[in-house]
């Protein structure tokens, strides 16, 4: 009996480490402090995008899609920052 729960728990464990093994995070956000100025953090770095606070955004995979205060659409990707439009009907 005592082999068996043994046999048990190290099964259990080694299922337990190999889910764990498997996760992984997302390396991209974004924050706005008291200031309400705008940051990203990105693969560990932060780095401020603007100064006044944004209207709306969305988080993908590997980018950042964000109407500033002005009303510009902009993406944030692989550490550079984007104009694409100067007004925002809807995104995704």
């Amino acid at each position: 009996m005592n082999r068996l729960c043994l046999n048990i728990f190290v099964l259990s464990l080694l299922l337990f480490y190999s889910s764990i093994i498997n996760l992984k995070a997302q390396n991209l956000s974004i924050y706005s402090d008291y200031l309400d100025r705008v940051y990203v953090f990105d693969n560990g770095q932060t780095k401020q995008i603007e100064h006044l606070p944004i209207k709306s955004y969305k988080i993908g995979d590997n980018a950042i899609a964000y109407e500033d205060n002005t009303g510009n659409f902009k993406v944030y990707q692989n550490n550079y920052l984007h104009k694409i439009s100067s007004f925002v009907n809807e995104y995704i």
